[in-house]
């Protein structure tokens, strides 16, 4: 967890994405937002599901953890028309003053085949901490394979975390060194 940004973080997630999966098949990949004092802000949702045969891309700040044809539909959306593997991507950025995120669904050459941006009113200097999770809020699609898990930027890790992960580094330091003199 990270209690301040600093110009801005990406976190990103590959996910396999099947056209042909069955009607009714989807799930939601979240990416949250602390304020500055540790506690959660605010959700910015990839909504992936099959409406009416079509294995539809979408995205927005709220999810009711089950699929919604409605979340999927209203809007701009991208219809996933081959099966591969995509990269989700929630970039968090400085849009004068306030916390934007763009959501950024790459195909598996990198190349960006649908952008969903979210504005916010949510103040950079006095509101928005960083980075607090990313998770499937919801997930009916069995065997969902996932991959490239990562959180990339400008973060500044608050001093709890900081500390677990130096004991972390400290701990593997030390395992590699009597494994060394064994």
């Amino acid at each position: 967890m990270f209690s301040t940004m600093q110009n801005g973080f990406t976190a990103s997630l590959a996910i396999y994405l099947d056209s042909t999966w069955a009607t009714g098949s989807g799930f939601d990949y979240s990416v949250a937002v602390n304020n500055q004092s540790g506690a959660h802000l605010r959700d910015f949702i990839f909504h992936v599901g099959v409406v009416g045969g079509d294995l539809l891309v979408n995205g927005s700040n709220n999810t009711d953890y089950s699929l919604n044809d409605g979340k999927l539909t209203n809007g701009s959306n991208y219809t996933v028309a081959d099966a591969g593997w995509y990269t989700f991507e929630q970039s968090f950025y400085d849009d004068g003053g306030n916390l934007a995120v763009d959501l950024n669904l790459k195909d598996s050459l990198g190349t960006t085949v649908y952008t969903k941006t979210l504005g916010t009113l949510d103040d950079i200097a006095a509101t928005v901490g960083g980075n607090r999770y990313g998770y499937f809020a919801f997930n009916n699609v069995e065997g969902l394979a996932i991959d490239s898990s990562q959180l990339l930027g400008n973060v500044v890790p608050e001093p709890s975390t900081f500390a677990l992960v130096c004991c972390g580094i400290t701990g593997f330091v030390a395992r590699k060194r009597l494994k060394r003199r064994a």
